[in-house]
């Protein structure tokens, strides 16, 4: 066995602290770049998702772009509002009762309240009435249809967008450039907040 000299058994652990050191800042160098690679696609994708949010629940855009749509809403909120807040107690069955019913006069003598409208007027009031829930359950069903149609068309869109390389044909730049979806949209990586 052969002794090795102090002078060189210290130069061999000098140049091992030194690879070590060399080793080991590389590799934090190595972490820090995927760590931030990480915190940068986390907010691009918390980005994406906001303004896609933000844009599915445009109530301005979806009133130019379906108006009608939006006046049959208005009118379901309204009827439902004017159920909600009108609602009788009362134990005859929904369908025994008129559409319009008048409400007591103010200036009877507490006896029982009468109509003092003609029956033909009666009539027509209670016939718009049922006009006016067929239009009611007509708006409902449109609304309905457009927010599903919304909903099916813009949520693969958002989710494609959130997550570029879960869909087939969608690809991502990684540079800090600019990436393409499958839709054909493209986006501005690393530009910061949008707002």
């Amino acid at each position: 066995m052969d002794r090795e000299s102090p002078e060189l058994i210290e130069r061999e652990m000098e140049q091992t602290r030194e690879s070590l050191t060399e080793k080991v800042s590389l590799l934090e160098n190595k972490v820090l770049g995927q760590v931030q690679t990480a915190t940068d696609t986390v907010k691009h994708s918390v980005q994406s998702l906001t303004d896609g949010v933000k844009e599915t629940l445009d109530v301005r855009r979806h009133t130019q772009e379906n108006p009608w749509a939006m006046v049959g809403g208005a009118a379901v909120a309204g009827f439902l509002t004017g159920l909600v807040v009108f609602r009788r107690e009362s134990t005859v069955s929904a369908g025994d009762l008129p559409a319009y019913t008048p409400l007591p006069t103010a200036l009877g003598s507490g006896g029982p309240a009468v109509s003092h409208r003609p029956q033909w007027l009666s009539d027509i009031l209670e016939m718009a009435g049922r006009e006016v829930k067929q239009i009611a359950q007509q708006a409902i069903a449109q609304a309905s249809a457009s927010l599903r149609q919304t909903v099916q068309s813009r949520v693969p869109q958002l989710v494609e967008q959130v997550v570029p390389g879960g869909q087939s044909g969608a690809a991502c730049a990684t540079d800090g450039t600019t990436g393409t979806y499958g839709n054909g949209a493209s986006q501005q990586f690393g530009g910061g907040m949008r707002r």
